[in-house]
């Protein structure tokens, strides 16, 4: 018999960061220090048959098409190139395998798409990514005048960064 496909798409553009499998956080191949990464879109993609997860026969590719949100597909034109990466569970980071370039979507010629060839199946991630050195961590504090307020709720919005942080509630020092 036939296996059945699974795809659990990601848009990291939305509230769903959270469901990640791991930190947005890669190894460039190079033995070189890991990377912070920027998604673009991810999906778990699998594929089973009789409780069985399999995996492409060797030395063949699938074909991965997944769609640039609207929230970041201005920073993309058709044939940009961006890195494909896939999440070792094992070492619970992303490794990067190639890349995939930027297409017009078949289903809708005014939205984005991005195609990639991957050797396997696991998470895949189209991303973006920069060193550490550009990560900045902040402390807020929320009062209203005198009074500190606790759970509130703060989330970190950039100016140059497309994704979005994980929302924190204040504590009782606000």
């Amino acid at each position: 018999g036939k296996g059945a496909v699974t795809i659990v798409p990601l848009d990291p553009t939305g509230a769903g960061l959270g469901a990640m499998p791991g930190p947005l956080e890669g190894n460039l191949g190079d033995g070189g220090e890991p990377v912070n990464l920027e998604s673009v879109f991810m999906a778990d993609i699998s594929i089973w048959k009789d409780g069985q997860h399999l995996q492409l026969a060797e030395g063949k590719m699938a074909t991965l098409v997944f769609p640039i949100p609207d929230g970041v597909a201005s920073k993309y034109k058709v044939d940009d190139t961006i890195d494909a990466w896939s999440f070792d569970l094992v070492k619970g980071r992303w490794d990067k395998e190639g890349h995939g370039v930027v297409a017009a979507s078949p289903d809708d010629p005014t939205k984005l798409v991005w195609i990639a060839k991957a050797p396997h199946f696991t998470w895949w991630n189209c991303d973006a990514y920069w060193g550490y050195q550009t990560m900045q961590c902040y402390n807020v504090t929320v009062h209203n005048g005198q009074n500190l307020l606790a759970n509130q709720w703060v989330t970190a919005v950039g100016t140059s960064y497309t994704g979005t942080s994980q929302p924190a509630v204040t504590n009782t020092w606000g």
